[in-house]
């Protein structure tokens, strides 16, 4: 009994998958809309800033001397934990407000202003501490899902005739 042939996968796309892709992302049926995605992009980077700045403030209200975070102990978790938390929150709720502002009802260009930031953190901080660069590579993932998480809940929902938050 011969063996079925199974098609083996590619590395790459061919040529009309790729052409399909362009149509979809310029023309589609609704279409990526870059203008919120550039936008999104500064709202994203905004909301991580103030999201680090919120956390340094949380650390300075609760008298954690961050000058002690020392990478040998373990006592050090809950200061490196706030640090990351500020950010992370920042982008649950860039994505939250992006969302709400556009009235879109999918979260395309909140993911693809997520990825763009994640992108360009890991590329800048490659190019001055490889330990950034892999921190902020572990933790990209997580705040994709976040800014995505927060998209789903901010956008506007349409059931039946009418729309609902």
């Amino acid at each position: 009994m011969p063996r079925p042939k199974i098609a083996r996968p590619r590395a790459f796309p061919s040529v009309e998958e790729l052409r399909r892709i362009r149509e979809l992302l310029v023309r589609g049926p609704r279409g990526l809309r870059w203008g919120w995605v550039i936008f999104g992009v500064l709202v994203v980077v905004g909301a991580a800033i103030v999201g680090c700045a919120a956390s340094l403030l949380c650390c300075r209200a609760a008298q954690i001397d961050l000058s002690r975070i020392d990478s040998r102990t373990g006592a050090t978790t809950l200061p490196v934990i706030l640090l990351a938390a500020g950010p992370l929150v920042g982008f649950l709720v860039a994505g939250f407000l992006l969302a709400r502002g556009s009235g879109l009802p999918k979260i395309s260009e909140i993911a693809t202003s997520a990825a763009i930031v994640i992108c360009a953190g890991v590329v800048g901080f490659g190019a001055f501490s490889p330990i950034a660069m892999v921190f902020s590579a572990v933790i990209g993932p997580l705040a994709f899902f976040l800014a995505c998480f927060g998209g789903w809940l901010g956008r506007v929902r349409r059931w039946g005739n009418h729309l609902t938050n």
